[in-house]
């Protein structure tokens, strides 16, 4: 489990991956090698998940699981808004 400024760093970076990718669901496992390559190299999927649940608790963003593809998740307008103050203008 992961807390405090742990958690918010990986929402940062989970939140920036999918605007990166508004519009689109991105996999899972995706965002797990987004966050390996980017913040954590020592990042596991459970890490990975509760931030990404921590962000659809937020309302930044939604998680559907697809039939052939699994679980996939995608930023809401509210996240999309969110992630625009993060970056520099």
């Amino acid at each position: 489990m992961i807390t405090g400024n742990t958690l918010k760093a990986y929402k940062k970076r989970l939140l920036i991956a999918l605007d990166e990718r508004f519009g689109i669901e991105v996999k899972e496992r995706y965002l797990l090698d987004d966050v390996l390559l980017n913040l954590d190299r020592e990042a596991t999927r459970e890490h990975v998940v509760q931030a990404l649940d921590a962000l659809r608790d937020d309302g930044y963003a939604s998680r559907r699981v697809l039939e052939f593809d699994g679980v996939v998740w995608k930023i809401t307008q509210e996240g999309h808004a969110a992630a625009q103050k993060l970056l520099p203008s």
